[in-house]
């Protein structure tokens, strides 16, 4: 039967398909939307957030059923290996689990509603000006000293949305909406991070390769080997292997260089090169790179190691890590894939696997986005030597 969409007024074919259980799935859709926005709009409300596994939980009863997509994969597993570990995880890291539970749980509903990215963006750019404007941040006196420096990363509305508007470069590129991108854009290095506008970019990039190729180099294989190199390279720079070629190279120490992360990583590191069997089936269990980098670094409080791949290995071992990233991209979806190519990207340099607001919006924007097709191109009617059209 069709059914119209209440909320975003498109019709959808729903074989089968009660009105009661379409609309209790919308309902929690945008419900999760909500929250998820809150995080960033009004991050004082962000623990209303973690309703959000529970909705899922009552609609997967509901419909009785789950989608299950290489991202919601890729967190089961990651998920699962936490409880496996269970003893050996603190409290820190079983707070981890719970918010990467409420970051993704949404990939795995059963029904999502269709919803254009101009509406994603207007959702991010309203929860921009919120966030900013409470923070009396468009004063005339900030607005006349508003200062962009990418290589210094520095911007005066560097935020979190960052990571939200570069998500929606490579979709926009994709869907030939190039309005959109230019604003997408000029929002992305507005809220400037730098890995996320990279990240955004190359995805972009990706968009234009031929499909085959893409589908190549974002296979599972070549991933997880790449990001077992990215590891092999953090673990180099933070134990100062590369200090002369930084130096040299920016005249910057390693350490400013990377905004302080080679003294927190430099512990984990060197424990993993020190005693490698011990992180070839498990690691430290959850939560215990935390207190690694607190020592590494010189702190008394929780500091994270900015470097996700580093804190899967050492809280979880090379098994976990090497099947996370292979499920990561175990998908025939050429969008799907790029989606997950840009957390990854994220996940190099952040601490993204407990950024759950993030983690929603990629799972919401990669499941409503990937089916999206491109415009046809125009095609152009040539006249006839006989004064007709061809």
């Amino acid at each position: 039967m069709t059914i119209k969409n209440r909320l975003t007024g498109v019709y959808q074919q729903e074989a089968g398909l009660s009105k009661d259980k379409l609309y209790l799935s919308e309902g929690a859709f945008w419900v999760s939307f909500f929250l998820a926005w809150l995080c960033l709009a009004l991050p004082g409300l962000r623990y209303l957030s973690f309703t959000i596994p529970f909705l899922m939980l009552v609609c997967g009863l509901g419909d009785r059923g789950v989608h299950i997509n290489s991202m919601g994969k890729a967190f089961l597993w990651y998920l699962a290996f936490g409880l496996a570990l269970w003893p050996l995880d603190n409290a820190e890291g079983k707070k981890d689990l719970v918010l990467a539970t409420s970051g993704v749980s949404i990939a795995l509903l059963a029904r999502m509603p269709e919803i254009k990215l101009w509406t994603i963006f207007n959702w991010f750019l309203v929860g921009f000006l919120i966030y900013f404007g409470l923070g009396g941040a468009f004063s005339p006196s900030v607005i006349k000293n508003v200062r962009v420096d990418i290589l210094n990363s520095y911007s005066t509305f560097e935020s979190n949305y960052a990571f939200v508007f570069c998500l929606l470069l490579p979709f926009a590129a994709h869907q030939r909406r190039w309005g959109l991108f230019l604003l997408t854009l000029v929002m992305s290095v507005l809220t400037l991070k730098r890995i996320a506008l990279l990240g955004g970019l190359l995805c972009s990039g990706l968009v234009f390769m031929r499909r085959d190729h893409v589908k190549f180099l974002l296979s599972p294989p070549l991933m997880v080997l790449g990001n077992l190199l990215v590891l092999a390279l953090t673990m180099f720079y933070s134990t100062g292997h590369l200090e002369h070629f930084i130096h040299d190279l920016t005249g910057l120490s390693g350490n400013a260089l990377g905004q302080g992360r080679e003294s927190l990583q430099r512990l984990p590191s060197m424990a993993i090169i020190a005693d490698p069997e011990m992180y070839l089936l498990w690691g430290k269990g959850a939560g215990r790179a935390y207190d690694i980098a607190a020592i590494s670094s010189g702190m008394f409080n929780k500091v994270s190691l900015h470097s996700d791949p580093l804190k899967i290995i050492y809280e979880y071992g090379l098994l976990a890590f090497c099947i996370f990233f292979w499920l990561l991209y175990q998908t025939d979806n050429h969008l799907e894939r790029i989606g997950m190519a840009y957390l990854n990207m994220l996940l190099i340099t952040d601490n993204v696997l407990t950024y759950y607001f993030i983690l929603f919006f990629i799972a919401v924007t990669v499941r409503t986005q990937s089916n999206v097709q491109a415009p046809e191109p125009a095609v152009r009617v040539q006249p006839s030597l006989r004064g007709g059209y061809a």
